[in-house]
């Protein structure tokens, strides 16, 4: 039975599932700007790096045995030089191969910063910061021509996100 399945649709499946268990956890961070006009932190990852020059919510790869909230507040002091609160999990995006070189879990976490961290994050890992307005990142048709990275337009584009910013 589990050979037939190997053809069509059923192959897909197969390596679905198969692969499920060795992704890479990859934990990245909302982090919104509360005061008016409310905005969302994106990096702009450098040059050298796979979808370089394009825009990303911070985080990145757990380490062995290191849990996903203390990964991305390990990677958020790495990255912007601060350490977040790692809030409430908003969404979670899977890429896979060919997008990528192996297989991701990408779980988003709300992340909270007091003002003086909002004031004092610096553009470690990254070649740039910036706040996008709220606004524009809930509109379809700005996400889609903004340059983001494949897991940040899906989270944008998600209906969880979206009902988060609500």
């Amino acid at each position: 039975h589990l050979e037939s399945m190997r053809d069509g649709l059923g192959s897909a499946l197969l390596r679905f599932v198969g692969e499920r268990e060795t992704r890479v956890s990859a934990p990245s961070a909302i982090i919104i700007r509360g005061t008016l006009p409310k905005a969302i932190l994106l990096a702009r990852r450098p040059e050298g790096k796979s979808f370089a020059g394009l825009w990303e919510t911070p985080g990145g790869k757990a380490e062995l045995g290191e849990t996903d909230r203390k990964a991305l507040a390990r990677e958020v002091k790495e990255e912007l030089g601060v350490v977040p609160v790692v809030g409430e999990w908003v969404d979670e995006v899977y890429l896979d191969p060919p997008v990528t070189s192996k297989y991701y879990r990408i779980p988003f976490f709300a992340c909270y910063l007091d003002e003086q961290h909002l004031r004092s994050i610096k553009p470690l890992a990254s070649t740039e910061l910036r706040w996008f307005n709220v606004d524009e990142v809930r509109d379809p048709l700005f996400v889609e021509a903004m340059h983001l990275t494949p897991t940040t337009r899906l989270l944008f584009l998600g209906e969880s996100f979206v009902r988060w910013l609500d």
